[in-house]
């Protein structure tokens, strides 16, 4: 099973194609690449660094793998074809390449934290490195910094500038939390939790991250571990 690519932001402007690795569970289940916990990082992060941008989000390997089963090089082979015609076709001004598959896929063995924020190419086509944003979900948000980084430096590419970008921050000392909560008073604010099931609801789920803006200015309380408690008592 293939699994189709997803698109987000913008219905005209410059463009950025997102490459991941392979489809998920929730990727496999909707037919589209990026709809899962992953992908609505990756929309949160585009929102705020990269406004009014058409964006697609795709994968080095399009297929459905066995569970625990990543892109190795036959399998990127296999979709050579597929990723070149994915950026044929869209065209992008610049190519955000995310994970480590993503990268050897477009030829560039360059390990994806030393990728992090640099520029490649493929064939005349800017190419900067990411970290997958599972990597972050794994991280309970603390690297959440090294997704901004890139895309600070993909919008360099795209001759923009920072004016529009709302600033993250990661909070996760309770009485800094305090604090911020405080200044939001009397604000509209958009509010996001991350969680380890799709029902929070559900029996054994957590907390992974919470995450607050006011448009202006964004923040992410990493809540995955245990130590984490009393900013979580904080945030509820």
């Amino acid at each position: 099973m293939l699994v189709k690519p997803s698109y987000f932001g913008a219905t005209r402007g410059s463009k950025v194609l997102f490459i991941g690795e392979s489809p998920g569970k929730e990727e496999a289940k909707d037919g589209h690449a990026f709809v899962g916990r992953s992908g609505r990082l990756l929309r949160e992060c585009v929102s705020a660094s990269l406004p009014n941008v058409q964006c697609k989000a795709d994968n080095i390997c399009p297929e459905v793998l066995p569970e625990g089963t990543k892109p190795n090089p036959k399998i990127l082979k296999k979709h050579a074809e597929y990723v070149r015609n994915s950026i044929e076709d869209f065209r992008p001004n610049v190519i955000v390449a995310m994970g480590e598959h993503a990268l050897k896929g477009l030829g560039i063995k360059t390990r994806p934290l030393k990728a992090n924020g640099k520029v490649f190419a493929w064939g005349e086509t800017k190419v900067v490195g990411c970290v997958h944003p599972s990597y972050v979900l794994r991280s309970g948000g603390k690297e959440l910094r090294k997704i901004r980084e890139a895309l600070c430096v993909a919008r360099s590419e795209l001759g923009g500038t920072s004016s529009s970008q709302v600033e993250y921050d990661i909070i996760e000392s309770p009485t800094k939390a305090k604090t911020f909560l405080r200044s939001l008073k009397k604000q509209l604010v958009a509010v996001d939790i991350e969680t380890t099931m799709l029902n929070p609801y559900n029996f054994g789920a957590r907390i992974l991250c919470v995450g607050v803006s006011n448009g202006k200015r964004a923040v992410v309380f990493p809540t995955r571990e245990p130590s984490s408690e009393s900013l979580l008592q904080v945030l509820l």
